[in-house]
């Protein structure tokens, strides 16, 4: 937790931002050992209390937009993409699993871009209304190493 409040707290610091989201772990973050505490964490400037959004989870990512933040969190021997508020409460998984990585948001906070790398890689687009139905962006042979939509939607 101190280093969380540490991590949270610099990047607020040194940055105009209103929340910063901190990620900790034992030999990364989905290992703890006992009287470790792990997961990902929101700190505010205004002096609320560090606030645990997840036990267990990597590569989070937030959406002023959406007041959200997906994150990418075991699922048996794969990867599952998982969504919460902001503010706390309880996650629920948008893609099952073969989530590989969590790029970005659209800048309105309608959409999330993730890697998936079974059976063939591809780049989706989740949409965060409606049915919620992820669809192929560009799908093949290639490995996405960083991806986002463009500033003006």
């Amino acid at each position: 937790r101190q280093t969380a409040e540490e991590m949270a707290r610099g990047a607020i610091a040194r940055s105009n931002a209103d929340v910063a989201v901190a990620i900790t772990g034992i030999g990364g973050p989905t290992r703890g050992s006992a009287g470790k505490t792990v997961g990902i964490w929101t700190a505010k400037t205004n002096g609320s209390p560090l606030r645990r959004l997840a036990k267990v989870g990597q590569q989070p990512l937030w959406s002023l937009a959406a007041g959200k933040v997906a994150y990418v969190t075991p699922a048996g021997t794969s990867l599952a993409l998982r969504l919460i508020a902001a503010g706390g409460g309880k996650s629920r998984v948008l893609v099952r699993r073969n989530v590989q990585n969590v790029f970005g948001w659209s800048p309105d906070g309608r959409y999330a871009l993730y890697e998936e790398i079974m059976p063939k890689t591809k780049l989706g687009a989740l949409p965060l209304f409606g049915k919620r139905k992820p669809f192929a962006y560009v799908q093949g042979g290639f490995n996405a190493v960083d991806a986002q939509f463009s500033p003006n939607g």
